[in-house]
C-alpha cells in the first residue's frame, strides 16, 4: 500500500501525516470518532475525506478501532471479575 511516504493508490500522505497520527492516537484511546476528531482538533469530514482518499489511512483507522476494543475487552474482563 505505502512506498516512500506516498499511499500507492491514492496520492500522498506526508503532508497530513502529523494530523493523521494525532488522530489515530485519539482514536486508539477512546474507540470514539467525534472525541478523537475534538481532541485532535480536526473535522470530522475532513478525517471521513482522508478515509476514503488514503488506503493506508483507512487500514490504520480500522487497526485504532481494534486495537481500542481489545483495551475495552480487558477492562470488561477486569470488571467482570
Amino acid at each position: 500500500m505505502s512506498e516512500n511516504g506516498r499511499d500507492v493508490t491514492n496520492g500522498t500522505l506526508a503532508k497530513h501525516r502529523k494530523d493523521m497520527d494525532r488522530f489515530l492516537s485519539k482514536l486508539r484511546e477512546s474507540g470514539n470518532i467525534l472525541l478523537a476528531c475534538r481532541a485532535a482538533d480536526l473535522n470530522r469530514r475532513t478525517v471521513y475525506r482522508w478515509r476514503e482518499k488514503f488506503a493506508t489511512f483507512a487500514s490504520e483507522w480500522d487497526e485504532a478501532l481494534e486495537d481500542a476494543l481489545d483495551l475495552l475487552e480487558v477492562e470488561a474482563w477486569k470488571r467482570a471479575r
